[in-house]
Formats: structure tokens, sequence, C-alpha cells
């Protein structure tokens, strides 16, 4: 779980701005699409390792406001930015909340805690602090891009299936597949318990 916390906060910092562009909801699939997209810099279907540092370090440098080559607590937004898929569950939240409203049922049987959908996403908001801890791998209270980078690194290097050290459209297509068979492999277990 605190490995896809931190994947999903670090992919959200590389494509938070391919998500601010269109206000249309969009699943998993088609975000990621776009990631893989963004990332392919020249366009030829194929992601290299350079390109992916590339995009992390742009996205490192937003973050690294004093330009010294490491992020510390201060540095970082007050307000983390939420995963696309904490948005997208936040938004199917919304969506249930107004439905059971206009359907007029009384806030007593409405489903789960009390809590408004918007209290809810600030609930699942990483904190600064919490980010800090689980990236910075040394423990020097500073992030450096390799530490930045290094979730990035980790997916790239599962999405290249062959391991010619880049990664085709085709072969993300593979792993796409191969990690929806495995979050509902892991759903049906939890169901079963």
């Amino acid at each position: 779980m605190k490995k896809l916390i931190i994947f999903a906060t670090v992919t959200t910092a590389v494509s938070a701005s391919l998500l601010a562009q269109d206000a249309e909801p969009r699943g998993p699939r088609e975000s990621a699409r776009e990631a893989f997209q963004q990332l392919d810099v020249n366009n030829d279907q194929v992601v290299t390792h350079d390109e992916l540092m590339l995009e992390a370090q742009k996205k490192f440098t937003e973050f690294d406001q004093n330009k010294n080559g490491a992020i510390t607590l201060g540095e970082l937004p007050e307000r983390m930015p939420l995963s696309p898929r904490a948005e997208r569950r936040i938004a199917h939240m919304k969506d249930k909340a107004e439905a059971r409203e206009q359907a007029g049922a009384p806030r007593h049987e409405r489903r789960g805690t009390h809590m408004s959908p918007d209290e809810r996403a600030e609930k699942m908001r990483p904190t600064r602090i919490k980010f800090m801890a689980r990236m910075d791998k040394n423990g020097d209270e500073q992030v450096n891009l390799e530490e930045f980078a290094a979730p990035l690194v980790k997916r790239f290097k599962r999405g290249d299936i062959n391991g010619d050290g880049e990664v085709t459209a085709a072969e993300f297509e593979q792993s796409l597949e191969q990690r929806r068979h495995k979050r509902r492999g892991k759903a049906q277990k939890k169901h079963r318990r």
C-alpha cells in the first residue's frame, strides 16, 4: 500500500498537467496512455529511460524551488496533490452521494461514514511529511532527483518486459493488462476473506 501511495504521488506530479488540461473524467487506462504519450518525447511509440528521466527532471525542478538539487519539506506545497486514481474515486463518491440525495434517502440511510466526499478527499490526500518519509531513502531530510525518480524507474523496469531498456507501446499495453489482472486477483482474495 505504501508503495502504491508513493507511486501515486509521483505519478500525480508527472501527470498533473495532463489531468488539469481536460475536465472530462477519464479512466485509469486513458490517463495512463496519456502519461505514456507525454513521456514519449519524440513520438516514436517508445519511451526510453532518458525520456523518462527528462520528464522526472522537469517535475523535480518544479518542486525544487531554490534550485539546489534537493527538495525539502518547506519546498513542498501545503496541500499535496491527489493521485489520478484518488481523483477518480472522489468523483465517483460525489456522483453516488448526489444520486442518493436526489433519490431522497435520509442521511442516516446513506452508506459509509457520515463524511462528505470533500471530507473524504481531504482524508485521502497525502501529507508533505508522509511524502518526505517515503521518498527520502537516505534519511537526510531531502529528496534528490534519484530518490524522486525511483518509483518511476521501478515502474519503467516493470513495463520493460523484454529488458531492452525501452518501453514500447505494445509492452506498455501488456503491462497495463498484467496490472489489471493482478489488481483483480487481489480484490477477489480480499472478498473471499
